[in-house]
């Protein structure tokens, strides 16, 4: 089982703050705004490594519309009403003195449909209650909560001409939430059932079966109501033609996500059912007799099975921690350094740090500080720690001797007799040598 193996933009996990898919539903009041608010947010959690020395992360326009499957064009399109112009003071003030300078410059104001929702996302609390895992586990509600701590925008020359490249800074609560509140989900999916209008309902039942889930069973029931409001479906006059819309749109959200779910099905409870047969599968044992219950049932793992499934989504989540722990830490020690270096070329020189002896002490307490974090637990630290230290020293040694490791087109590269393999992160490779190289 390896639930991370494929490209990110195709089908790999990305680990989605979990307010998101509990309040999937809300996302419609806010109109056509919605379809870009969702993709934003789920973007944030595809883009989590990408941080830099201050703490913002970069959206770049053509990036993010090549990843989330949107018009490039629309995003730059003028907002018909956009938010900043009804909720600032001094709006007009703002209008007046970009319409004298330009929209490519310093004065320029948040009114294109993606400025909009970048907007929103700083100055609207999307929820009544947002929730967060503190340290000791506990879940925590707080009502007032932005995602966006902060945005700015930035003008780039590319030849000739200028591009806009925007940069964020998420609340750390939803920073935390990507690593002790989150729901597994793949960008791939939501993708392929955003044009069906089954990109709510992904989300929606993907939670609803990992709450679950996690009490052991691996069953859902829902009246017709409710699971066609989920499935995004009008109410119908006819109550068969609504019953077969229900069957028809999970058939096609089933034929998408069936595979990450085994045996995933739709069956109707009637009144002349045996629902004894459906009393293992809905919570409290119902024996009442009860017209069209809508039972989204599932194959349960093995328990040996879904504990490797848990404990490779915990390795992933720990990986990509040290990953920014690493990262954070090179910029503190090497910041004044590489102010002047395109990003690019700080990538590179944080690829060379971490294949060198240089700062062994920091590296190694990133990774037990981290290991901590994660796991809460420092009783296989000993063991994991010297394993981390033996490798990323071999790997320093190799690179010395051999040179065998080198960047190119954001990728780390290592070269042997066998040929050329490539890796987008760090810990990638550090899997890597773990597997092949750790003797």
């Amino acid at each position: 089982m390896n639930l991370f193996a494929s490209n990110e933009r195709y089908g790999k996990p990305v680990l989605l703050d979990r307010n998101m898919a509990y309040n999937i539903r809300v996302f419609r009041k806010y109109g056509k705004d919605s379809k870009l608010l969702r993709s934003i947010l789920l973007y944030m959690a595809v883009n989590h490594q990408q941080i830099d020395l201050f703490g913002f992360y970069k959206l770049d326009p053509a990036r993010f519309a090549e990843t989330m499957n949107l018009n490039r064009e629309h995003l730059f399109r003028k907002h018909p009403k956009p938010y900043f112009i009804e909720h600032k003071d001094n709006a007009q003030d703002l209008l007046e003195n970009e319409r004298i300078h330009g929209r490519m410059s310093p004065y320029r104001t948040w009114s294109t449909e993606l400025e909009n929702a970048l907007y929103i996302l700083t100055h609207v609390s999307l929820f009544d209650d947002y929730h967060y895992k503190t340290e000791n586990g506990a879940l925590m509600g707080t009502r007032r909560f932005n995602y966006l701590d902060e945005i700015r925008f930035e003008l780039v020359n590319v030849g000739k001409t200028q591009k806009i490249i925007y940069h964020y800074k998420p609340d750390p609560l939803f920073e935390k939430n990507l690593k002790n509140y989150f729901l597994l989900s793949k960008v791939k999916k939501y993708l392929d059932l955003k044009k069906p209008r089954l990109d709510e309902a992904y989300l929606d039942l993907t939670n609803r079966i990992n709450i679950v889930e996690a009490d052991g069973k691996n069953s859902l029931i829902f009246n017709i109501d409710t699971l066609s409001e989920i499935l995004n479906i009008q109410k119908y006059a006819q109550f068969s033609k609504q019953k077969a819309k229900v069957t028809e749109k999970f058939e096609k959200l089933r034929s998408v996500v069936g595979e990450d779910k085994p045996g995933l099905e739709l069956t109707w409870a009637r009144s002349d059912s045996n629902m004894e047969d459906y009393a293992n599968k809905v919570q409290g044992k119902r024996t009442r007799k009860v017209d069209n219950l809508a039972i989204i049932s599932w194959t349960l793992l093995k328990k040996e099975d879904r504990e490797a499934k848990e404990s490779e989504i915990w390795k992933y989540n720990f990986d990509l921690e040290l990953n920014r722990a690493l990262i954070h830490a090179f910029f503190n020690t090497k910041g004044a350094e590489l102010s002047h270096l395109s990003d690019e070329a700080k990538k590179e020189e944080f690829y060379r740090w971490m294949l060198s002896d240089e700062g062994m002490d920091i590296k190694e307490i990133k990774y037990q500080d981290t290991f901590v974090d994660i796991y809460k637990s420092t009783r296989a630290l000993p063991k994991f720690k010297e394993e981390f230290v033996k490798i990323v020293s071999k790997m320093a040694r190799w690179q010395d001797e051999h040179h065998c490791f080198s960047y190119s087109d954001d990728q780390i590269c290592f070269t042997d007799k066998k040929g050329t393999t490539r890796f987008s992160h760090f810990y990638e490779l550090y899997n890597f040598m773990v597997k092949n190289h750790s003797n």
